[in-house]
Order: structure tokens, then C-alpha cells, then sequence
């Protein structure tokens, strides 16, 4: 079973990004895909009652914290709801408004109330693939299996996986002759196997389609250049495996931008002015920095 996932795509992320909501609410939560979600609905609970608190620090009406919290209660009480989840779980509320993603990365449980979302953890779900398809071939013999971190690796079942080259092709063996009564040789082997890797391309397009999770091909030669020529999937690992128009950022300390944090606010901008954003961990920038920029001029 594929975990269920429904990481935001850039046009969603972005329009969170422009949201403005004097009394929006950020929650990650972190979910277990195994499990039956009733952990999770408590910690969602304690997580709410959180931001029911900040919310009237704030000093945000009445009228709209019951809104929020009329959102999360109805949220907890979903039995279907949380039948499917994956490793994380993205809340963005505000009183009229309420948007969940199922992340494939294990989050830590977080609230944040300010006049935006919190963005920051969700940006790295969007900057790698945490879920990857292995694709094992052989000429005998063809398994798809999901791999994900903490998970053991789960095979696919779909029906249309051809058995084998033989039987891809309608033959007991490749070694068949011709019906000129000549051995086909290599070349025609080749052939054979060309067919039955361009039966399997087929039978994967209605899985595979619309996804960017990275397809792991575990084939020797010459079943991996074969299969490699036919294709079609765009994510086929190789072998090898500021203010709005100035950039200024101005804050002081009664600006509800200092709880959303610096680092979010560049990062929204970059994003809304086209840039790339990878949120990485603080080891993976040069000099353990906070932040790090490749910045380009264009006339």
C-alpha cells in the first residue's frame, strides 16, 4: 500500500505563502501510518487547547477562537479522517478557513499563531522526495516495492506487471526459434526483452503518473539498459547514483513578524519573486549558518 500522502504542490504552497490572517494558526503534528490515529487525535487535542491559549494572548475575539477550535474538534472527532495517514500531519487555520497535508517526513509537534503561517517545516517535504518506487527487474521476474524511512520496504501489487520476458512475449523461453526456423539470436533477445520492459513502462504510467517520487531501477545488464531505453517515468534514477519590490526586511519588537521568524519571511519572498527554496538541515549549509543565498543579477 502506497503511504497516503498529499504533499502540497507549488501553487498551493504559494498561496499560503500571500495568505494574511491577523489570527492564523500553524500545527504540525506527527502521525504514524500504522497506527489507528487515536494517539494522534489526543496530541491534536493538546496541540488546539495550545493554540486556543496563544490565540487569547494574542488578544484575538472570542468569536474567532471558537471558530478555530470548532475547526479542530471537528477535525479530531473524523474517523475517516484518520484512517489514512502518513508521517506528519500540516494544519493551516484560520477562522474561516482550514487546510491539512499528510506529509511523508516525520515532523516535531509545533504551534504557531501569528498573522501568517509558519511555513518553514513544510518547505522541506516539498524541497526532496521522502518516498521512492524500486523497480526490481530481471528477465524472470519483475516486483515494484515503496520504500520509505522507519517503513520495511512493501511490495505493489498490480496486475498488468507482466510474469516475465517469455510469457511478455507468448513464448516457453526467448531461446524460441523464429518462424523462419532460425535462432533469433542476441539481437533478437533483445528485442524480446524490449517488449516485455515496454509492457512494464505500460503497466506502471497509471501509478507513476503525476508523481515525482524518484523510481529506483535494481536490474544487471543487459535487462537495465533495455528497460532504460523505454522509460517514460521523468524521475528513472541514473546508474549512478525583504521589503516586497526593495528586499528590505524591517522588523521591531512589537511586529508579530518576529514570532514568524526572519528565515520565513526570506524565504516567502524568495519563493513569490520565483526563486528556489531547499530547506535543508543547519549541517548542510556552508558554516552551519541559518540561512545561505546563490543570488543572480538580471537586467
Amino acid at each position: 500500500m502506497i503511504l497516503p500522502t498529499d504533499v502540497p504542490t507549488r501553487a498551493q504552497v504559494e498561496r499560503l505563502l500571500r495568505a494574511r490572517e491577523p489570527s492564523s494558526v500553524s500545527i504540525y503534528l506527527p502521525t504514524n501510518p500504522a497506527s489507528r490515529g487515536e494517539a494522534e487525535r489526543i496530541e491534536l487535542k493538546n496541540l488546539a487547547a495550545e493554540a486556543s491559549r496563544q490565540l487569547l494572548q494574542a488578544g484575538v475575539g472570542r468569536d474567532d477562537v471558537a471558530a478555530i477550535e470548532e475547526e479542530l474538534a471537528d477535525l479530531v472527532d473524523d474517523d475517516e479522517f484518520w484512517r489514512y495517514q502518513a508521517r506528519s500531519l500540516a494544519l493551516f487555520l484560520t477562522p474561516t478557513t482550514g487546510t491539512t497535508f499528510r506529509l511523508p517526513n516525520r515532523l516535531t509537534a509545533l504551534v504557531e499563531v501569528s498573522d501568517r503561517f509558519h511555513l518553514k517545516p513544510l518547505l522541506r517535504a516539498v524541497t526532496f522526495p521522502h518516498t521512492a518506487f524500486v523497480l526490481a527487474l530481471s528477465q524472470n521476474r519483475v516486483r515494484l516495492l515503496e520504500i520509505a524511512p522507519e517503513l520495511e520496504p512493501a511490495e505493489i501489487r498490480i496486475p498488468e506487471l507482466p510474469k516475465d520476458v517469455a510469457s511478455a512475449v507468448g513464448k516457453s523461453s526467448i531461446r524460441d526459434r523464429a518462424p523462419s526456423g532460425r535462432i533469433q539470436g542476441s539481437e533478437g533477445q533483445k528485442t524480446r526483452m524490449r517488449q516485455y520492459a515496454r509492457q512494464i513502462d505500460q503497466a506502471l504510467r497509471p501509478l507513476l503518473t503525476g508523481l515525482d517520487w524518484p523510481l529506483i531501477l535494481a536490474a544487471v545488464e543487459p535487462m537495465d539498459a533495455v528497460y532504460r531505453s523505454v522509460n517514460s517515468h521523468p524521475h528513472l534514477l541514473s546508474t549512478s547514483q525583504v521589503d516586497e519590490e526593495t528586499g528590505a526586511i524591517t522588523i521591531d519588537d512589537t511586529d508579530d513578524a518576529v514570532n514568524y521568524g526572519v528565515v520565513d519571511e526570506i524565504a516567502r519572498r524568495v519563493w513569490l519573486n520565483g526563486g528556489h527554496v531547499l530547506a535543508v538541515r543547519r549541517s548542510d549549509i556552508p558554516g552551519n549558518g541559518s540561512v545561505a543565498a546563490i543570488l543572480r543579477y538580471v537586467h
